[in-house]
């Protein structure tokens, strides 16, 4: 794909090349696990695998009776999140397909809609339905933190410094992508009250979220301690 053509002609293969970057792994993993699911439960029924060739009202009802009785392999329901993840990859894989179909929004799965819905009520009885959160970091051990990134004169404590509040202040997904990052990534403003902070000026793709909604992010790291950004960025300006 070096062609220097205004508009190369693309085999098949560097075609699907630059679609397959569409989805992280990740995603494609989860639309793995949600049909093989799928395909185990018609099997256990005794009905055909291949739910991408079902008419339209036989996989609403097929989808109805999977959301209603599918188990995990101990037998026990899953969990709000894990079945919403199971239907996206369902409807995501069908949709690779060519299907014009959405089992999510579509009038055509009216009935399979109602069952989740009914499935999902069961799950909040349950205690099924909640997110678990991440606890947040305790002010001792951000305090601990902190005296160790003080010799801010040492370019390695600058630079795991920096490292940290990326992800702490602007409420990164851990490490991910954080190798991708340049000082391009960010710019300086100041508020209303005149104090500066460090944002995230162009956006990534990451693995929940690969679409470029022109949203970025919205977190703020203000000048303190926020300043060691700043700081880190003028000594590579002078590189």
């Amino acid at each position: 794909m070096a062609s220097s053509a205004r508009f190369p002609s693309l085999t098949a293969e560097e075609m699907q090349d630059i679609l397959d970057l569409k989805d992280s792994k990740s995603t494609k993993d989860s639309t793995k696990y949600a049909t093989t699911v799928l395909r185990d439960f018609l099997s256990s029924k005794g009905k055909p695998e291949n739910f991408e060739d079902f008419p339209t009202p036989e996989l609403d009802e097929q989808l109805s009776n999977f959301y209603l009785e599918a188990r995990t392999k101990a037998g026990k329901l899953y969990k709000k999140t894990s079945l919403t993840s199971i239907r996206f990859g369902i409807n995501r894989h069908l949709q690779v397909k060519n299907h014009r179909t959405d089992i999510i929004n579509g009038d055509d799965f009216i009935k399979s809609r109602n069952s989740f819905k009914a499935v999902v009520k069961l799950l909040k009885r349950e205690g099924k339905a909640s997110i678990e959160h991440h606890v947040d970091m305790p002010p001792e051990d951000l305090r601990k933190l902190y005296a160790y990134f003080s010799d801010s004169s040492s370019p390695k404590r600058l630079l795991e410094k920096v490292f940290f509040e990326i992800v702490y202040y602007l409420c990164r997904r851990g490490r991910e992508g954080l190798r991708e990052l340049t000082p391009a990534h960010f710019g300086v403003k100041e508020d209303s009250s005149g104090l500066k902070y460090v944002y995230q000026k162009i956006d990534q793709l990451q693995k929940n979220h690969q679409d470029d909604d022109e949203m970025g992010n919205s977190g703020r790291m203000y000048e303190v301690p926020g300043k060691s950004k700043i700081n880190y960025f003028r000594k590579r300006d002078k590189k």
